[in-house]
């Protein structure tokens, strides 16, 4: 049962921009602008997606809710509670890390603690958490 907070959510905030002919759909990837490309990311919700940036031939990757925990890194088969599709959320995690770690992209986490980004390295059949950038608050 939906907690009162989340009642109507969808016609409370998605509805509006939809009939306001503000929503674009897409399939597999699409390109905002010679920076940014979104991926879909199927497994954590219907519709998830990362981010990627690049600019002068540097890379990040946000992360969203493709990363709970800094274990998934290390085992990115191991789910959290919240994935829909569980299948699908190991093979987009794998598939994230894998082009974070061919193309020294940093990964931008949503749900690790503190605030910074990380680089991935393959290992063995796997991957490592490499390289913690922090960033300061402002």
């Amino acid at each position: 049962m939906f907690g009162r907070g989340n009642q109507n959510v969808y016609e409370d905030s998605v509805d509006p921009v939809v009939e306001a002919g503000l929503v674009e759909t897409w399939d597999e990837s699409y390109t905002i602008d010679s920076h940014l490309r979104l991926e879909s990311a199927p497994g954590h919700t219907p519709g998830s997606s990362i981010i990627h940036l690049e600019s002068a031939g540097d890379r990040a990757i946000f992360a969203g809710d493709l990363l709970h925990g800094a274990i998934q890194v290390h085992e990115p088969h191991i789910n959290s509670c919240f994935e829909e599709d569980e299948d699908g959320a190991r093979a987009s995690r794998a598939r994230m890390f894998a082009h974070a770690a061919d193309t020294n992209a940093l990964v931008l986490p949503a749900h690790l603690p503190g605030h910074g980004a990380f680089e991935v390295r393959r290992e063995g059949a796997g991957f490592r958490l490499a390289n913690w950038a922090p960033f300061s608050r402002i």
